[in-house]
């Protein structure tokens, strides 16, 4: 596999890990082993066939650089992105029969309950932009790299109930600081993929026209989200509505509409996305 790396000073790899939101700590040779390591479990996922199905040594390469860290050190979007790959394919009967990798799998599990399966809180809220200024304002000034648990609390509490802010009674000003706070939100979102779930979940909608209550209930009884995509089970319904649906992230979205679409034929749906945390009313 042709490395993306090349001749990259600091910098230059900073931006790269921060586009991909993975963290950007660390001296020059431990941020080209990061940005290899994920080039390298992108690059399975891009090149195996839809019928390939993961070898041992496959699985092991992709577990590597967790393996080589402590799991106290782990980041979710470490775990959310090799979960992601493994999950996109089957595996050969020979990875179950590694200790060593099924060690690892049972710590990934563990991981994913305690950091990727917080339970977003039902959005149905409107508020102006202006009431943001105070959280705004403080979050702006920071570089979004060194954001952490402080700040993602700070956005769930101005921010978790939100589904719509009024445009037309919110100042010009709280607006701009609002479009600027969304940007940084994503690559917030993008490395720490636990408060995208408890912020900005996304949110399905289901067209039963060509099917039957029946049938749709009876496919979302017996569905299950895997573990690293964040546990509801069954998914959250946020009210009388019964073929609405919120959800932890794309992934999950993915997941759930791939199952209820296999599950009842003729069935369609739409993914409402969650950032930039709130839809504009004019």
């Amino acid at each position: 596999m042709t490395s993306i790396l090349g001749k990259r000073n600091v910098e230059q790899l900073k931006t790269a890990l921060t586009t991909l939101g993975w963290p950007t700590t660390g001296k020059k040779a431990e941020l080209e082993v990061r940005l290899n390591h994920v080039e390298k479990v992108k690059g399975f996922a891009a090149g195996a066939a839809p019928d390939h199905r993961w070898t041992a040594d496959e699985v092991s390469e992709m577990l590597a650089f967790l393996r080589l860290e402590n799991r106290a050190n782990w980041e979710p979007c470490e775990v959310v992105m090799v979960s992601e790959v493994l999950n996109s394919r089957f595996c050969s009967d020979e990875v179950m029969a590694k200790k060593e990798i099924c060690d690892t799998l049972k710590e990934i599990k563990a991981f994913s309950a305690a950091h990727l399966t917080s339970l977003p809180r039902v959005k149905n809220v409107q508020i102006n932009a202006d009431i943001l200024i105070p959280m705004m304002t403080k979050l702006l000034r920071k570089d979004v790299t060194k954001w952490g648990d402080k700040e993602g609390n700070q956005l769930l509490q101005y921010l978790g109930d939100v589904a719509t802010i009024d445009a037309r009674a919110s100042s010009p000003a709280a607006l701009e600081s609002y479009s600027r706070l969304s940007t940084m939100m994503v690559a917030f979102f993008l490395r720490r993929p636990d408060w995208k779930a408890r912020i900005d979940p996304e949110i399905v909608i289901f067209d039963l026209s060509a099917t039957t209550q029946v049938a749709f209930n009876a496919a979302l009884a017996g569905y299950v989200l895997p573990a690293h995509l964040g546990v509801m089970n069954p998914p959250v319904n946020p009210g009388v509505n019964q073929s609405v649906f919120i959800l932890p992230s794309v992934g999950a979205a993915n997941h759930f509409i791939g199952w209820m679409s296999a599950s009842v034929p003729g069935l369609r749906a739409v993914v409402i996305p969650g950032v930039p945390a709130a839809v504009f009313i004019y």
